[in-house]
């Protein structure tokens, strides 16, 4: 029947289209018109009735989405975040339920934020849209400007909830009221701990749930030792409601991982002319005659760690980070993480020597579909895995591009031995870049009121009003990959082959092997393009130092792991014969140029035995891995800072963070503001900075001579396992 309807309806339309022009054209202006009626009625409906809206019913393990108010995606995403953390939302339940929030709730915080919550963890059946305004309005009560028409970030908001509700608890008063006497007749008689007033009435202490924290509070340690005589001072503890991780530089076919962030979040940090008292007191002790010495100024190592974690944990990735002309970028490097993290490693135990403290690496899964994370929080219930207390739950803060499916392919992992567990309940994703975007929420879903589990198995992706089912209830099982671990690693090699033989024709002349396996990503870069161009159209019209074949000399000298001292310039010599790429090095014959015949000087007073080697090649440092690096690795002719930002300086910047975030123990020697400057990003928890004056006579009297820089590196050298430079070998 419905096909003949449509037959006929077929035939009518083709019947009307082979009519003539003047009748069909008639016969529009009647339906015009008849059009134009129905949209003046439809418009007197809506000035008399208001809008027909039809309120839909979400369908069930569908959470609500809310309303956008204007740009107040950032708000949506965090309290559908928010949601799926069960154990902040009973924490709610029982802060909204005492007396003097009871009294005033209309205006709190906590209890707006609750039936918001409790409505987006809800399964039961509900409205399928929410509007979100009321938080707004509470928190402009507490002072806060945000406006609904411009663009906020999810994790300044997450701390304006939690320093707003840290604001609501220290409102209520630190003794239980007189004249609230039904709150203390509710609770039973304890006459052990009861305190009696004249009139022998009893007065209870002061119940331990008044006064608490939310769930996202947490503490980190801090501590201090000696390097000199190993004193430890007292452990500082500070609180957090979020850990805010800097993402590391990528390495070559390495993906970045979440622990390593952690991991790099708690590393030891080097810290130089600390006042030790102890330090002080041992050589007052040994001193012959007993007289007053100065206080001794030592190097302290600065260890942090996590004192106690937070029931719901939130973690933060940094993917801000700033150009060379001062610019803001957004950084989108995949980071790895898996459905549950262990934070054993990360806790701070005062029982276990640091030596004995064991590093394992996690096991994680790669989101080969994210295009960037950034924060991530975690929820916590109580769980029993072979009768051990199981945290589980973290909202998470991060990344994802559009029109992705199944974007956790999570794995099961054995985490029998953990003891602080959490899993990943929620993840917010920042769509765009450092000035707009677009914020979305992975989310599980709400659990059934008919199940045991505070978490769902299945997860949404949210967009204000928007909802889709991204992944089904994940299996019990762990799924074996059909392929093997020594075929999975063969691909692996395969494809970074593959990518340096694309790359190859990149590689400029002279680059070594070593080098240019773990630079390879800079050379397809546009700006190393431009660069490239830039130094050939030179070449054309004059005379360019280094000669083509010596720009990349620091790099033939040694094996880039192989490096121990890094000793920073600005320019190359511009002058005939002198430049070869090293910086503060000149080719035989041509004599040592001021600021290296000023070094000279330095390493006579400085290294026993030193002599003036009569020229200023300095190969034989660079072959023992010291890397004389210039920011700006070519000059025209007589013509100083002339290739001055042409983008030489973001190439060896990416040198620098390469080796300050691979390797170990380097000793940095930067002299001047200028290298100074540059090596500002260098991770001085893992490597060791020497700073002076540049060596040029107009600077050497103030700092340079007396530094001692090369027997200093030396040492340092030493303490970290290295072997020392013979800086005679020249």
């Amino acid at each position: 029947m419905l096909w003949l309807r449509h037959r006929s309806c077929d035939k009518l339309v083709g019947r009307f289209l082979g009519t003539g022009s003047v009748i069909r054209n008639k016969m529009m202006k009647n339906w015009g018109v008849i059009g134009g009626i129905a949209a003046a009625v439809a418009a007197g409906v809506y000035v008399l009735w208001g809008p027909i809206t039809v309120k839909k019913k979400r369908k069930k393990g569908m959470s609500p989405g809310l309303l956008n108010l204007g740009n107040t995606c950032f708000l949506n995403a965090l309290l559908q975040g928010l949601a799926a953390c069960p154990s902040f939302i009973r924490w709610l339940e029982k802060f909204s339920g005492l007396p003097s929030i009871q009294s005033c709730k209309d205006n709190q915080l906590s209890t707006t934020l609750l039936q918001l919550l409790k409505a987006l963890s809800s399964d039961e059946p509900g409205e399928d849209v929410l509007d979100a305004g009321c938080l707004l309005d509470v928190l402009r009560l507490y002072r806060w400007h945000i406006s609904s028409f411009e663009e906020q970030d999810a994790h300044e908001l997450f701390h304006v909830i939690t320093s707003s509700l840290e604001e609501e608890r220290d409102r209520q008063p630190k003794v239980t009221h007189l004249f609230d006497v039904q709150f203390l007749e509710s609770f039973p008689n304890q006459d052990d701990k009861a305190l009696t007033c004249i009139s022998r009435a009893p007065l209870h202490p002061l119940p331990g749930s008044w006064k608490f924290q939310h769930p996202f509070h947490g503490r980190l340690t801090s501590n201090m030792s000696c390097k000199r005589c190993e004193t430890q001072s007292p452990v500082r503890y500070d609180s957090f409601e979020s850990l805010s991780l800097s993402i590391l530089l990528p390495q070559w076919g390495r993906p970045i991982s979440l622990d390593q962030c952690l991991q790099h979040f708690i590393s030891s940090e080097t810290i130089k002319e600390v006042e030790c008292e102890n330090c002080t007191k041992l050589q007052q002790h040994s001193s012959i005659n007993g007289q007053l010495l100065e206080s001794q100024r030592t190097t302290f190592v600065k260890q942090l760690r996590l004192g106690k974690l937070p029931q719901c944990l939130c973690i933060h990735l940094q993917r801000l980070m700033w150009s060379n002309e001062g610019s803001p970028i957004k950084r989108q490097e995949h980071v790895q993480f898996s459905e549950y993290l262990s934070m054993d490693r990360y806790k701070h135990d005062s029982s276990t020597p640091r030596t004995q403290r064991v590093r394992c690496a996690p096991k994680t899964i790669k989101a080969e579909s994210f295009d960037s994370i950034e924060k991530s929080m975690a929820n916590g219930t109580e769980h029993h895995n072979n009768n051990k207390p199981f945290l589980n739950g973290t909202c998470s803060s991060m990344f994802l591009g559009s029109g992705v499916k199944n974007p956790f392919g999570f794995t099961h992992h054995d985490n029998s031995s953990a003891e602080y567990l959490f899993q990943l309940v929620a993840v917010l994703v920042h769509l765009g870049d450092m000035h707009s975007g677009h914020f979305v929420t992975y989310r599980r879903s709400p659990s059934s009121s008919r199940s045991s589990s505070n978490f769902s198995s299945q997860w949404l992706w949210v967009s204000d009003d928007s909802k889709k089912l991204k992944i089904a209830a994940v299996d019990p099982e762990p799924q074996s990959s059909p392929l093997s671990p020594e075929q999975l690693d063969k691909i692996a090699r395969n494809k970074k082959a593959a990518l340096e033989k694309l790359a190859s024709g990149l590689t400029p002349q002279g680059f070594s092997e070593s080098w240019r396996g773990e630079l390879l990503s800079e050379f397809s870069k546009p700006y190393f393009k431009d660069l490239t161009k830039f130094v050939s159209d030179e070449r054309k019209r004059g005379t360019v130092y280094p000669p083509a074949e010596q720009i990349f000399t620091w790099t033939q000298m040694c094996d880039i792991r192989d490096v121990k001292v890094v000793i920073l310039g600005q320019d190359p010599y511009h002058g005939p014969g002198q430049a070869h790429g090293l910086c503060f090095s000149v080719k035989r014959p041509v004599s040592p140029p001021p600021s290296l015949e000023n070094m000279y000087k330095e390493l006579v007073s400085d290294i026993e035995g030193f002599k003036h080697p009569g020229h200023g090649d300095l190969t034989g440092w660079a072959q023992q891995g010291v890397l004389l690096l210039n920011a700006v690795l070519t000059v025209r002719a007589h013509q100083a800072n002339s290739h001055k930002d042409k983008g030489w300086e973001v190439f060896t910047d990416a040198v620098v963070q390469w080796l300050s975030n691979n390797l170990q123990g380097l000793v940095f020697l930067l002299w001047g503001s200028y290298a100074q400057k540059k090596g500002s990003a260098i991770n001085r928890k893992h490597h060791h900075v020497l700073q002076a004056v540049h060596p040029s006579p107009l600077s050497a009297h103030r700092g340079f001579f007396g530094c001692k820089h090369f027997s200093k590196a030396n040492e340092l050298l030493k303490k970290s396992g290295k072997s020392p430079i013979d800086w005679k070998a020249l």
